[in-house]
C-alpha cells in the first residue's frame, strides 16, 4: 500500500520501499544516471559506488555530507572525472581533497 507520496509498504512483510527519483532528490537527471551507471551489483541490487555516493553528497553538501565525503575518500577509489558536476561541486570536492592532504 502507498504510505507516502514516494513510498510503499509491502503488506505481508511491512517493509517500506521508497522510490526516489532525481526530482525528489533535487539532483539533475544526468547526475542520477551516472550514479546509477557506476553502481555495483550485489545480491541482485545496485549499490551506489563510492564515487557515486560522493557525487550525490556534493549536491547537498551539508556538514554531515562533508564528513561523509571525507570518510569515503579515505577509503580510496573515488574518481569523479566523468561525473557531471557543477563548478561549485568540483570546487567543494577539491577543497576537501586539499584539507585531507
Amino acid at each position: 500500500k502507498k504510505t507516502r507520496s514516494h513510498a510503499f509498504q509491502h503488506n505481508k512483510t511491512h517493509v517500506e520501499v521508497e522510490v526516489l527519483d532525481p526530482g525528489y532528490l533535487g539532483i539533475p537527471a544526468e547526475l542520477a544516471r551516472k550514479i546509477y551507471d557506476t553502481a555495483k551489483e550485489a545480491d541482485g541490487l545496485r549499490i551506489a559506488s563510492k564515487s557515486g555516493l560522493v557525487a550525490s553528497k556534493l549536491n547537498r553538501f551539508s556538514r554531515q555530507d562533508q564528513a561523509d565525503i571525507e570518510a569515503i575518500i579515505k577509503l580510496g577509489d573515488v574518481d569523479l572525472t566523468d561525473f557531471p558536476l557543477t563548478d561549485k561541486q568540483r570546487e567543494n570536492y577539491e577543497s576537501i581533497l586539499k584539507d585531507l592532504r
